[in-house]
């Protein structure tokens, strides 16, 4: 990693740091998250060794492949702690097609598409994406459900963008 890569990675995490946060640096420095912004970095932390690993696998197998296993061991892995919490209460068109949309669309077709992304440009380079996460989720949860985004969330937004922008600019050469 270059040192203007370190640097796009620092002021995206930066950016990232400020959505989450709503710009209130108390809640970071006394560590006051609510739960779905922890579920959110822990989710960022687990894609991230997902992609370490599956970079390595997919020197052996197609980025198709290394998503059908991952999604199988990670289903595996799961199923003790969230079986008891499985139950269909209305099984409905909208309720399968809700199923295709997760498991087919936001769930395979992602993580092949992810796995290609990794395959081609590398872990470290697809890696920086993972910041759109929390942004992406803010946006969405401000659109769909009528949560609110204050102005540090905004320019946290454009940090992170600016942050990935200088990460993955292609130097100058002389």
């Amino acid at each position: 990693m270059s040192m203007r890569q370190a640097v796009g990675m620092v002021v995206s995490l930066g950016g990232v740091l400020l959505v989450i946060t709503h710009g209130e640096w108390d809640r970071f420095l006394g560590l006051q998250f609510n739960k779905g912004d922890l579920l959110m970095l822990a989710a960022v932390a687990v894609w991230g060794l997902y992609t370490v690993i599956a970079k390595i696998a997919m020197k052996y197998m197609t980025p198709i492949a290394s998503a059908l296993w991952s999604g199988i061991f990670g289903f595996l892995l799961l199923l003790p702690f969230t079986g008891k919490y499985i139950t269909f209460i209305e099984v409905s068109p909208a309720f399968w097609g809700a199923i295709l949309y997760i498991g087919i669309g936001a769930t395979a077709l992602a993580m092949v598409l992810w796995n290609i992304g990794v395959h081609r440009v590398g872990g470290t380079r697809a890696g920086i994406f993972l910041n759109l996460n929390p942004i992406f989720t803010a946006i969405l949860a401000y659109l769909f459900l009528g949560e609110s985004m204050n102005g540090a969330q905004w320019i946290g937004t454009v940090v992170v963008i600016g942050g990935m922008l200088i990460f993955s600019r292609n130097q100058v050469r002389k």
